[in-house]
């Protein structure tokens, strides 16, 4: 199947498709083929080969060859691709050509007749002229007749607009021909500078990374579109998007994979919107949809669906495949605000609190919000002094052996008190510290504070059994990464075989080889890695043969189906033996009976994790377990 795809104004049209498979013509241009190389939820489609459509720098669609089954494309078959995007390109510029001149043949047309009567005063000519611009407009003075004709190109600089034309009943001198020249030149200084002013004022209104309207021309248009539902007394709402840890991607991939990524993600959006709503980019990864046509709260919860439902669709852009997702808060007008400042707040606020429930859904606006809102922003103020006030605390959770319920290892874990706020649990502050940044500080902090505790432990001649630290996704893609571990242990004096670090599928499968390689120089120093909350992400063990990886660690949601429906037993049978058959200790989280424990024992779990095994201690309680002679840890009654 091989299609034309072209842009205009921000929308997509296919040109002459032809489909090997029940593909529409819409899917296609639903994608927009801003992938530039790649194209995503279109079903049948398995690999692309693309040539962009060039006009002098300017990028104006693509050519694409697409197949249902992978395959290497021929250098013929490419070459195939390219003369096609020539011809497509001289089609679609004189296209874009003949648009242009047709929308600014009124404001031209005066200007360039005034150059035309001009020329031909100072030529002196009974005849007349006529410009010709390619076929997309004519304009002529006096009549264009006689025996005799000069032409010359109208032109300024590079850029070529058409042919004028002078006839006259005498014979034309060379001077003549000096003079029309000149006002071939004079005329297409003109158009230049009238398509200038026009480009000008698009990208005054247009946001250059996705073609989307920008901020200032979406609150232009909120604020008209304000003023009519006033008048009229017909609702509006807008919709507040944004991408779901999106400065993840710039820092481990870069800006121009982020870019990549903005360019599809508007290109979704632009799809699933109607005839009624405005997509708009105002700014980073912040996206807006105005919703106007007297829109309902079913409406635009089914068009939020979709857009929410294409942002998740897998980004494959250079031979990456990223999982993305989004966050959407809506508000309505004239119930939850009447100005649009006011309205974009409270969406905002909305989208907000779509993150703090998990992120990857739309969430209408509600008074409620507000409040919740403003105490969250002042949880991230407090937090931001929680270093410097010393106000966090690490904690040792220890990990029994499944078989002996001997001392097997501990996890570190963060706990933050607040002279305002109390005791805040990591599921409210964490992540507040990784949407603000602040988790990179926190983060090294916990690092050293670990490994200098447990570097006292091995001073005063303590076994010192394996401590595992929980590490966000931001600090492990940071390149510095293995060298803050590197000297966190050599200032705490801890040694590297007494350190787990933990990290999640997620953070893993985002760029599978730069983590690989980042694994393996942790290794390198000694230290182990887990992967935690196995079965909550891609649950496959086959990926975890590609990387370095000690132990993996069955989330709770498994155990707790214990001895309720037993539908989780076979399941952690299975992983079990997988894990083991590729040489992965396993540890099952959240024990909270002797049930789970016997039934996890019995499964071949190398260890155990739980609220079974009594709370979370301090350093010192921790030193004291590990001081008994029989190490057991206490079974909770």
């Amino acid at each position: 199947m091989v299609a034309v795809a072209a842009e205009s104004g921000g929308s997509w049209t296919v040109y002459g498709a032809g489909f090997d498979g029940a593909l529409p013509a819409e899917a296609l241009a639903a994608e927009a083929f801003a992938m530039r190389g790649g194209v995503t939820g279109v079903d049948g489609v398995r690999f692309v080969a693309a040539v962009g459509i060039v006009d002098g720098g300017r990028k104006l669609g693509v050519v694409a060859a697409m197949s249902a089954e992978e395959r290497d494309f021929r250098p013929e078959q490419r070459q195939a691709l390219e003369d096609l995007a020539a011809v497509a390109g001289a089609v679609l510029a004189n296209s874009h050509r003949r648009r242009w001149m047709e929308a600014a043949h009124p404001a031209l047309g005066d200007r360039v007749r005034e150059h035309l009567r001009s020329a031909c005063e100072r030529l002196g000519l009974a005849g007349g002229a006529l410009l010709d611009i390619g076929g997309a407009a004519r304009w002529s003075h006096g009549e264009n007749s006689g025996a005799f004709s000069i032409s010359a190109p109208v032109d300024a600089g590079q850029e070529r607009f058409g042919e004028l034309v002078f006839r006259s009943p005498r014979e034309l001198t060379a001077s003549d021909r000096a003079a029309v020249e000149q006002a071939g030149r004079e005329i297409g200084h003109a158009l230049f500078e009238h398509r200038l002013a026009e480009e000008l004022e698009r990208r005054a209104q247009c946001d250059p990374l996705t073609g989307l309207v920008n901020r200032m021309e979406f609150t232009r248009r909120l604020e008209a579109a304000l003023e009519q539902a006033t008048a009229t007394g017909a609702p509006l709402a807008i919709g507040f998007i944004d991408l779901d840890r999106f400065k993840q991607v710039n820092d481990t991939l870069g800006h121009a994979t982020g870019d990549e990524v903005l360019r599809e993600a508007a290109a979704r959006l632009g799809a699933e919107a109607g005839p009624d709503e405005l997509v708009a980019r105002v700014g980073g990864d912040e996206f807006t949809v105005l919703f106007s046509g007297n829109p309902t709260r079913s409406s635009v919860a089914m068009t939020a669906e979709r857009m929410i439902e294409a942002l998740r669709r897998p980004y494959r852009i250079e031979g990456s495949e990223l999982f993305i997702t989004a966050s959407m808060g809506i508000s309505f007008f004239p119930e939850d605000a009447g100005d649009p400042r006011q309205l974009l707040q409270k969406a905002d606020a909305a989208m907000y609190r779509c993150k703090g429930q998990g992120k990857n859904d739309f969430r209408f606006f509600t008074p409620d919000i507000v409040l919740r809102g403003a105490r969250r922003m002042e949880l991230e103020t407090e937090l931001r002094r929680a270093l410097e006030r010393e106000e966090l605390r690490m904690s040792y959770m220890p990990l029994a052996e499944a078989r002996s319920g001997k001392l097997a290892s501990f996890e570190a874990l963060l706990a933050w008190r607040n002279p305002r706020f109390g005791n805040v649990g990591p599921a409210r502050f964490i992540p507040i510290a990784e949407e603000s940044g602040m988790i990179i500080p926190i983060g090294t902090w916990v690092l050293n504070e670990v490994c200098r505790v447990v570097g006292g432990w091995r001073k005063r001649g303590l076994e010192t059994p394996r401590v595992a630290v929980n590490v966000s996704g931001l600090q492990f893609s940071r390149p510095d990464f293995v060298g803050l571990v590197e000297r966190a242990l050599r200032d705490g004096g801890a040694r590297p075989q007494s350190l787990e670090l933990e990290l999640t599928e997620s953070m893993l499968m985002r760029d599978m080889e730069t983590a690989a390689r980042r694994m393996l120089e942790i290794r390198e120093l000694g230290v182990s890695i887990a992967i935690d909350d196995f079965g909550t992400g891609y649950s496959s063990l086959s990926y975890l043969r590609r990387l370095p990886v000690d132990a993996l660690k069955i989330d709770q949601s498994f155990v707790a189906e214990l001895g309720s429906s037993g539908s989780a037993l076979p399941l952690i049978h299975t992983i079990v033996a997988l894990a083991h058959n590729i040489g992965l200790n396993v540890v099952a989280e959240g024990v909270e009976t002797r049930e789970q424990m016997e039934l996890l024992s019995a499964a071949g779990c190398d260890k155990l994790q739980g609220r079974l095994f009594g709370a979370p201690m301090s350093a010192e309680g921790a030193e004291a377990l590990m001081a008994r002679p029989e190490r057991d840890v206490p079974i909770r009654s």
